[in-house]
């Protein structure tokens, strides 16, 4: 039940494959900090680690319906 509600869709699902077929037809290039100078330093210091660069995620609220241990198993969680 929960993996159907959060990887399924509503009602016939119709729109589930055009929405994986547009997805797929999406092509994403990626421009890391266009324009800044390539000496520049993006590390971040956070609790125990430090990264390259700046990292962050959403609050995620259905994530305890897919994950058991939920926020603990976030990794980097800060707060």
């Amino acid at each position: 039940m929960r993996h159907s509600f959060v990887a399924g869709a509503a009602g016939t699902e119709w729109t589930l494959p055009e929405n994986r077929r547009a997805l797929d037809d999406l092509h994403v290039l990626p421009q890391g900090l266009c324009g800044t100078s390539p000496d520049m330093g993006l590390p971040v210091d956070l609790p125990g680690r430090k990264l390259p660069l700046p990292v962050c995620t959403a609050p995620m609220g259905a994530l305890g319906m897919v994950q058991d241990e939920a926020k603990v198993a976030t990794p980097l969680r800060t707060g």
